[in-house]
């Protein structure tokens, strides 16, 4: 989890997913963990339009994990390949997991 930093991800949502309080709210949190808790948080209670921006969003900050949520790179013109039911399950499940476990880990110490 401490691969992904909320306060970098978040910006990158349109306010339309993320409103400016709860972007605010992140930003602000100095806990690196704790944003991105934050984040996956609001976004699991959104759409499906919410999880594409955020996938995209990872895409364009962090690669190597898009590449590990999707198993894809990206379309010929340039836009991020579209995701299945199960890719969008795997996906959140992959992040819900590893929330988890940094939950865990700070837990024990």
């Amino acid at each position: 989890m401490s691969q992904i930093d909320g306060a970098k991800v978040a910006p990158l949502l349109p306010e339309s997913v993320l409103p400016r309080t709860h972007l605010n709210a992140i930003i602000s949190d100095q806990d690196i963990e704790r944003r991105t808790a934050m984040l996956l948080d609001w976004l699991e209670t959104k759409s499906t339009d919410a999880y594409h921006a955020f996938v995209d969003a990872i895409g364009e900050l962090y690669p190597h994990i898009y590449l590990e949520l999707t198993g894809s790179g990206q379309d010929d013109d340039g836009t991020l390949a579209n995701y299945t039911a199960s890719q969008k399950k795997t996906a959140f499940l992959f992040l819900l997991e590893l929330r988890q476990i940094s939950t865990d880990f700070n837990k024990f110490w």
